[in-house]
């Protein structure tokens, strides 16, 4: 099946790899069914793309990448809705979030995206009792007048 992504334009994909969230994504309830690509596997970012809605898509990178320490805890009722078996049924994802400059780009911690890739479901659950943020920066921000190394010895 080819979809036309406001993102990425044409795109062929697997309509059996879809993801069936079943309360949709906050603000687009709508929109229950997704598919995750990635144009770029050197880069650590996945588009999730609408099936029911070509202009609806979604920026998401894998949070440990960046916050290696984050920890979260799924509810019972997460569990038993996404009907997650055991950790190797889980992706967790962050949605990022891009602004002017990709330094000031940042990740949503605080409402992860959780796909179980056994059953194909997911849902963007809301983690209480949290001190994350919804605007996580995706790297430390460089303190003004100083420039991070290009690595070549520049």
């Amino acid at each position: 099946m080819i979809i036309q992504s406001s993102v990425l334009g044409a795109v062929e994909i697997e309509t059996d790899k879809a993801v069936k969230f079943t309360q949709g994504m906050p603000g687009f309830e709508d929109t229950t069914s997704f598919v995750l690509l990635q144009p770029d596997p050197s880069l650590p970012f996945t588009y999730m793309q609408s099936l029911d809605r070509s202009e609806v898509v979604f920026l998401l990178t894998d949070p440990f990448i960046f916050s290696p320490e984050y920890d979260l805890r799924l509810s019972e009722d997460t569990i038993e809705e996404l009907r997650i078996q055991g950790e190797q049924d889980v992706q967790v994802w962050s949605v990022v979030t891009l602004r002017d400059r990709i330094e000031t780009a940042t990740m949503n911690l605080l409402a992860p995206v959780i796909i179980n890739v056994r059953e194909k479901l997911g849902r963007q659950i809301v983690l209480t009792n949290s001190s994350y943020s919804t605007r996580q920066l995706l790297s430390p921000p460089v303190p003004h007048g100083e420039t991070k190394s290009t690595g070549d010895g520049a």
